[in-house]
């Protein structure tokens, strides 16, 4: 009977383990999608500040062009 509590406290000792690394693993999987978001509005945060500057540089560009015509004109 003894043997027997022992191999159930074993067992349930190896179930509650068993449950504190599963419920480890999804923590894990949420922070490596927490990164992975992270980096994707990193990436489009990037791609909107070139845009702007590329519609800054447009504008530059267009306005020295008009200064410039209008000089020689």
């Amino acid at each position: 009977m003894q043997d027997d509590a022992k191999e159930y406290n074993v067992y349930t000792e190896l179930l509650y383990a068993w449950q504190v690394l599963d419920s480890i693993k999804p923590v894990e999987m949420q922070e490596a999608e927490n990164q992975r978001h992270a980096r994707m509005l990193a990436n489009k945060q990037e791609a909107l500040v070139r845009e702007e500057e590329h519609k800054a540089h447009s504008v530059m560009s267009h306005a020295f062009n008009e200064a410039r015509d209008q000089s020689e004109g």
